[in-house]
């Protein structure tokens, strides 16, 4: 990662990466660039699962615009469909220490409605609760209540940022900004858990804006606080535009979408 971020990638580096290809391995996440993807990959998986569906819907109250802002910087789908056997990870990080942002496991049951999920590592089974996710801006406040999953056969590489993985896969073939190769690469905590599908050269450069404002996201999701609107997307974006930053690279980093806000509800 340090000759990434130096830009000093050469043969030797290469050849580390090449090794890494071609591994075999049981099924992990693959970090992808393109949400169609993503979405393709999922949607086929979970449909390939027989059994019931159950479905949970983001719930947001508080300001419109500061619940807006929250919704888009949540990495919990506004709308989470699971089936027993449904292979997800975690995207907040729990106060008691159960999870972290980035556990990955398996959904093995429901109780009470709620979704257990049993952690990858330690075998550990888990009911996942509807998580809080809050932000203040000027006094005015709001509240987003989602479960802290989403479907995990695959996620696209700017909303990985902020996790750190034992493992993934990773496919790189269809990076079209600098940065997408290094974000992707360093949400992974060792060399061994790399499995590379594929990468293209563009993949391996890397804006140095990308890489700062990476780091902080990191950290703010190390130290387990509370949402903080210095790192908010519409913030962040404002920084980056103002740096004259490629527009694409600006939605990699920031993860802006439509997202929208229903009420929690299980079907």
């Amino acid at each position: 990662m340090t000759a990434l971020r130096e830009q000093r990638f050469n043969k030797y580096h290469l050849e580390l990466l090449s090794a890494r290809q071609n591994i075999e391995h049981p099924p992990l996440t693959v970090l992808m660039t393109h949400n169609r993807d993503v979405d393709s990959l999922n949607n086929q998986r979970l449909a390939d699962i027989s059994g019931q569906s159950r479905v949970y819907y983001a719930q947001s109250t508080g300001a419109p615009e500061i619940a807006n802002d929250l919704a888009r910087s949540v990495l919990a789908p506004n709308e989470l469909i699971l089936k027993v056997g449904a292979q997800v990870m975690f995207v907040a990080n729990d106060p008691l220490k159960r999870f972290v942002n980035g556990s990955q496991g398996r959904v093995v049951a429901f109780r009470h409605g709620l979704p257990a999920v049993e952690l990858k590592d330690s075998k550990v089974v888990i009911v996942a609760e509807a998580f809080s996710w809050k932000r203040e801006v000027d006094n005015r406040g709001a509240e987003l209540l989602q479960i802290p999953l989403k479907l995990a056969w695959a996620i696209t590489i700017h909303k990985c940022q902020g996790m750190s993985l034992d493992t993934a896969e990773i496919d790189l073939k269809r990076s079209f900004v600098s940065g997408m190769g290094y974000v992707a690469l360093s949400r992974l905590k060792h060399y061994g858990g790399l499995h590379l599908r594929s990468y293209n050269s563009r993949s391996l450069e890397l804006d140095k804006t990308v890489y700062d404002f990476d780091r902080k996201l990191r950290n703010q999701s190390q130290l387990n606080e509370r949402e903080s609107d210095s790192t908010s997307p519409a913030r962040v974006a404002s920084f980056l535009y103002k740096a004259g930053v490629n527009p694409r690279l600006i939605k990699l980093t920031t993860g802006l979408s439509n997202a929208r806000s229903r009420s929690v509800r299980k079907n």
